[in-house]
């Protein structure tokens, strides 16, 4: 039986086994999320790691629906999908597990309790703005361990226009009640003789038929006003219809973005949105756009659009000009991949360090650091930006059964041979020189390990409990 919550999984930490990873990066997202904006943050994941990556879409949060996938790392689209898949599927902590954490919700059958648990068996939590950050860590979760990558749009689909006060005022996305609705309408009511416009998704591009307008009961009440477009787009005609507008509104209850707020800037788009999300992330109050209280009065944000409609002036365009998908995606998966900084000690014995650079021939990480399984194996060291290592150093012993002899061991970086080293059955620390050729339009150091024996069976007394094919302990690398 599956326990109560996650706190004994704490006691029991499972070990990456790099022999069974079938996959780099497996991506766990409810199926209601399929072509919209949770599926599309996990392809930019996908596209920035050019890794092999596995998808698995559940019907449900709280059950998945298809088999777990052995992979090296978890990304959750939903926090829901990332506590219960834990509860239910410990063995998905062998990997480095990281959740997509959108906004607070504890409607999903989980506490804030449940969400800490969860969030600090993550390898990393990454959270769309920072007021949801600062929620998590009110409640007792490690800040560390946070991140806040905001969101992008593609700067090929949104272009700057120039704003001449005579635009529409777009409000985006999809339905749901949080949207709050009805402040739209009393919006448009309010604004007789300004053009405004609903654009949200086709039926044919979404899931989740749920999120589409015709799901509000007062949507044929808004539409019928004289001064209301109501527009159904596929996604890569919004870029088009961004220029339409001169202001982008959201009257939002709860949101993690809305990421039709970077859209709309990169594309010159004045925003006012209510302050959820990344609102205060993002804008500029009276700057770059206005951000209003959730409970504002219809009347007040009125006087808000009018205000950004009057501003013809402001480049809202070169405020949102770093927030591209790329960036976004590269962020997240540097933060996955990892970097040996330099001088920093990457620890084997740890399982999150195993599962980011042991790539082949090692046996499951251990006490002190993790075994060679064959005479050959590989560590992958990505490299931070900044100023380049002069040497590799590791850590590292033979077994016992090799008595006063060495291991002669070679290692190659980057396709360049260093000098063989002659590892024995006492510790110690080896030292290599990493030349400009091993650098050389490089982002990472690929490292190979030979030895030139690995003791067996055969190789030890008869009552030996160590069954296994042993070549070298490794404890830890570091670059210098």
């Amino acid at each position: 039986m599956a326990p109560a919550n996650l706190k004994d999984h704490h006691k029991k930490p499972r070990r990456f086994d790099e022999a069974s990873a079938a996959f780099d990066v497996c991506f766990i997202v409810n199926v209601n999320s399929r072509g919209w904006i949770l599926e599309k943050i996990c392809k930019i994941i996908e596209d920035a790691s050019g890794k092999v990556c596995y998808y698995l879409f559940s019907e449900r949060n709280d059950k998945l629906s298809a088999p777990l996938p052995k992979a090296r790392n978890y990304v959750f689209a939903h926090f829901a999908l990332c506590y219960f898949t834990m509860l239910r599927h410990p063995e998905v902590l062998s990997g480095n597990c990281y959740v997509w954490y959108t906004h607070p919700d504890l409607k999903k059958g989980m506490t804030q309790s449940d969400m800490v648990d969860m969030a600090n068996l993550c390898t990393h939590v990454f959270t769309p703005c920072s007021h949801n950050r600062d929620t998590l860590a009110e409640w007792g979760a490690d800040p560390s361990n946070i991140s806040v990558p905001l969101g992008g749009a593609d700067p090929a689909q949104f272009t700057a226009k120039t704003r001449s006060g005579k635009g529409a005022i777009g409000f985006v996305g999809a339905y749901y009640p949080r949207k709050q609705p009805e402040k739209m309408l009393e919006i448009a009511r309010l604004m007789p003789d300004q053009k405004i416009i609903l654009l949200g998704p086709r039926p044919d591009d979404v899931e989740n038929t749920g999120i589409l307008w015709h799901n509000w009961n007062r949507l044929a009440e808004f539409t019928a006003l004289p001064n209301v477009e109501y527009v159904e787009a596929d996604y890569p005609e919004f870029g088009a219809w961004y220029q339409k507008f001169d202001v982008y509104c959201s009257t939002s209850l709860l949101e993690g973005g809305p990421i039709p707020a970077i859209e709309a800037m990169m594309s010159n788009v004045m925003p006012v949105i209510s302050d959820t999300g990344f609102a205060r992330d993002i804008i500029e109050h009276g700057k770059t756009g206005y951000v209003f209280a959730t409970n504002a009065n219809p009347v007040d944000i009125v006087t808000m659009l009018r205000a950004a409609l009057a501003d013809t002036h402001t480049n809202i365009a070169a405020a949102a000009a770093s927030f591209s998908w790329q960036a976004f995606g590269m962020e997240i998966w540097h933060k996955i991949r990892g970097e040996a900084s330099l001088g920093e000690q990457i620890d084997l014995s740890q399982n999150e360090n195993a599962v980011r650079y042991l790539l082949r021939g090692f046996h499951v990480p251990e006490a002190r650091g993790v075994w060679t399984r064959s005479r050959q194996a590989e560590i992958a060291l990505p490299l931070p930006p900044g100023p380049a290592p002069r040497e590799l150093l590791f850590y590292a012993w033979a077994p016992t059964e090799i008595g006063a002899e060495f291991v002669v061991t070679g290692v190659t970086i980057n396709g360049s041979p260093t000098v063989a080293q002659k590892i024995g059955s006492k510790a110690r620390t080896y030292r290599i020189p990493i030349t400009q050729a091993m650098l050389q339009d490089r982002d990472t150091l690929y490292i190979t390990i030979e030895s030139d024996k690995v003791f067996s069976a055969e190789d030890r007394p008869l009552m030996s409990k160590e069954k296994r094919k042993l070549g070298l302990k490794i404890g830890w690398v570091r670059l210098n």
